[in-house]
């Protein structure tokens, strides 16, 4: 992000040197942007030698060495019998805090939340310690009117076909809408995809797909995608594309699927249709028509979500600490690490897949990051500015449904919630805060209804200036304790 105002980033200084210890510091200080500040700190001597007298000191008190007293040990015999990556990590954690704490007071800054630190440089024997900390600002947010903003809603209108296709593909009945995240998109799942033409400005079109109902190289692109996952690609739109400045053309393209959904329906004869109560073939076909109507209701409501998110991001001022979306970013890649290195694969491996080098892979779920965050923002502000409040009612409501996404039987759940509880105090919140305020929104919003398409039809979604996307509620993965809080716009 660039200051607004200014094209410049404001470097300053300090270095004065006198007989206090504290003085011989050197603090040198860059706004790389009005939210974010990064200083550069370079230790006096003293600091580093009292960091290391108190490490050793420290951890001293937890041994046990024979004809002394915790703690009374020599120092002499300490760094003989001590771990030195130990000692360092005791040393830095010390001069780290004292350090940062007088260099956020020389430079009047009060962050907001945890600063990132990268030591660049820690030697005892030298005692010099230079290391840089990017301190997270309050954030700058000027939210645009939430109140009535212009969505497109397609009508839904399930053909036969649609039954016929489910029918087909299908074997388990749900009786409802399963967003699905273990498994890559198959025939008749329905996908909130978003496509932008490459090198382009902008975030592209957000559409509401089925697979295998769109146009074959797109179905084929579709097909094993799992959601949150990024391809880049070819695409020869048809004619009859309903994004008319793409119909006809050969384009590069980059896709996010956003969301997967199914409706699972079971084997379909007269003796399972009246073992579901009904009286056959025909009446289940019914049913299969009232789940389909309400999925297809669901993913207009993300579409709805996805333009209104859209709207507020494109229409007001926000800008964060790049802390926090380095944050959302590295947890991120972390996860697809972990994922990856249950099929030993490599991250290049993986972006290969997806048509993309690593960095431009990771640039990609830099924007997805950062949109992310943005999104964040307006949803809490809106929150907070109506005075919204969570029931425990709503937050067990969250917790069970994430609980479910982790097949978590209902004998364990309170087993469940004493080991990941805390883990995801966060993400059940987020989903609580995020479905009130996008309900609110949705209600207030000034919905222009589209006739004439169907619900397989791509549902375009209101464009946006910057290319970022990203899932903006979160959803554990398969036993979240340490995994991401994502999810869909």
């Amino acid at each position: 992000m660039v200051p607004v105002g200014s094209n410049r980033r404001r470097v300053t200084l300090t270095d004065s040197m006198s007989q206090a210890v504290a003085s011989e510091m050197k603090v040198q200080r860059e706004d790389l942007n009005p939210c974010t500040v990064l200083l550069k700190i370079s230790c006096s001597n003293a600091q580093v030698r009292g960091a290391f007298d108190k490490a050793y000191k420290e951890l001293g008190k937890k041994l046990r060495l024979p004809g002394f007293r915790p703690g009374h040990a020599p120092r002499a015999m300490l760094e003989r019998v001590l771990v030195k990556e130990d000692v360092l990590n005791a040393a830095a954690d010390q001069i780290i805090r004292s350090a940062y704490k007088q260099a956020l007071e020389q430079e009047d800054l009060k962050p907001e939340g945890q600063g990132s630190v990268n030591m660049k440089k820690l030697d005892e024997a030298t005692q010099e310690c230079e290391f840089e900390v990017k301190v997270p600002m309050a954030a700058i947010v000027n939210l645009a009117d939430y109140e009535g903003v212009p969505v497109e809603r397609p009508a839904i209108a399930v053909e036969e076909s649609d039954i016929d296709h489910q029918i087909d593909e299908l074997r388990k009945r749900g009786g409802k809408r399963e967003k699905i995240t273990d498994r890559g998109i198959k025939d008749g799942d329905m996908a909130v995809v978003n496509i932008k033409v490459h090198g382009e400005a902008g975030d592209g079109k957000t559409f509401m797909t089925t697979a295998g109902a769109t146009f074959p190289e797109l179905d084929k692109a579709l097909i094993g995608m799992e959601a949150e996952q990024m391809k880049h690609l070819t695409l020869t739109f048809p004619d009859n594309f309903q994004e008319s400045d793409w119909t006809g053309k050969k384009l590069d393209v980059d896709m996010t699927v956003r969301s997967v959904n199914a409706v699972k329906l079971p084997e379909v004869d007269d003796d399972f249709a009246k073992s579901l109560n009904t009286e056959n073939v025909g009446d289940l076909r019914e049913r299969i028509r009232a789940g389909l109507e309400r999925a297809r209701e669901q993913m207009l409501e993300d579409i709805v979500n996805e333009q209104i998110l859209s709207h507020l991001v494109n229409n007001s001022e926000i800008q964060v600490a790049d802390n926090t979306w380095e944050a959302v970013l590295n947890r991120r890649l972390y996860d697809i690490q972990q994922e990856l290195n249950k099929t030993k694969k490599s991250l290049e491996d993986h972006a290969k897949e997806n048509g993309m080098t690593v960095e431009e892979f990771v640039e990609r779920l830099k924007e997805e990051a950062q949109l992310h965050v943005k999104r964040a923002v307006v949803v809490e502000r809106v929150f907070k500015a109506q005075e919204m409040k969570i029931s425990d009612q709503e937050a067990t409501q969250h917790f069970l449904q994430i609980a479910q996404e982790n097949e978590i039987p209902e004998e364990q759940l309170e087993a469940f919630a004493k080991q990941y509880g805390a883990a995801i105090r966060d993400e059940v919140i987020y989903r609580a805060m995020y479905a009130k305020v996008m309900g609110f929104l949705r209600d207030k919003a000034k919905v222009t209804e589209v006739s004439g398409e169907t619900a397989p039809k791509p549902a375009k979604a209101t464009k946006k200036p910057a290319a970022a996307k990203t899932e903006d509620k979160p959803a554990a993965k398969k036993k979240p304790a340490p995994k991401k809080a994502e999810n869909k716009g």
